[in-house]
This record gives structure tokens, sequence and C-alpha cells, in this order.
């Protein structure tokens, strides 16, 4: 995951039929660890996420472009991961 203009952002690797990716198109509504704290949270594709890809990919870059993410890194900015990228949105 990726923060961009203080929105949490993720796009899939595996691209697979079954994902977090396609669950949460099924069902928005899910969980996410972070450390030992679970948040609730609603994922989905925003209505601007044409404007925010760049950036996203440039946040993917920024945070693992380094020793053995720089593979992942610079995979997860072409076209086929962009297509998938969600976001996340914390609920109370």
């Amino acid at each position: 995951m990726v923060v961009v203009n203080n929105r949490i952002f993720a796009r899939s690797w595996g691209l697979a039929e079954r994902s977090w990716y396609n669950s949460f198109l099924n069902d928005p509504n899910g969980e996410i660890k972070c450390g030992d704290n679970i948040y609730r949270i609603r994922a989905f594709i925003p209505p601007d996420i044409e404007n925010l890809n760049e950036a996203i990919s440039q946040a993917y870059l920024q945070k693992y472009d380094y020793g053995r993410n720089a593979k992942y890194a610079r995979g997860i900015i072409k076209q086929a991961h962009v297509e998938k990228t969600m976001e996340f949105k914390l609920l109370a």
C-alpha cells in the first residue's frame, strides 16, 4: 500500500481471479492489519483514479524501488497493475 494525498491505495500484483482485489469488488467491506492494529475499511475504485495514477506509481517507486523490491516496484507501475488500483477508506 502507498499513501497519496493522505489517501491509501493498493494495486494487485498477482492479477488472479481469486484475489483480494476481486474479493473487494464483490464486497467492499473488510479489514487491514498494520502492526498489531486491525482497521475496518471500505475498498473502492475512486472516481478520480485517472488523475491519481501517476502519483500512485511514483509513490510505489519512492517506497519500494530498492534491493529485492525494485523488480516489484517497477512491475506494479505497468498498465495491467495500474488497472487494478483500489483505494481503502478507514471506517470509524
